[in-house]
């Protein structure tokens, strides 16, 4: 389980799989590359709608650092920009 801010940025720039992917942060700055169970890896439909907001997520990291999602619990409505 990770606690955080979802935060998307563009990573492979000029590549032919440049996307933009998500990464929660949490309280302690700390930064993890994000991807929801079952999503397309290059679109991330499921999580641009937690965008800026404060979420718990569960799920386990894998072998290459990226923490796979199982489920999504906003804790905030309001967006970053807001707080």
């Amino acid at each position: 389980m990770k606690t955080g801010i979802i935060k998307f940025k563009l990573s492979n720039e000029g590549s032919k799989s440049e996307k933009m992917t998500p990464f929660i942060k949490e309280k302690d700055g700390s930064v993890t590359e994000i991807y929801k169970n079952g999503d397309n890896p290059f679109d991330n439909e499921s999580l641009k709608n937690y965008e800026g907001m404060e979420v718990k997520i569960t799920g386990k990291e894998n072998e290459f650092g990226i923490f796979c999602v199982d489920s999504v619990e906003p804790l905030d409505v309001h967006s970053e920009s807001e707080q």
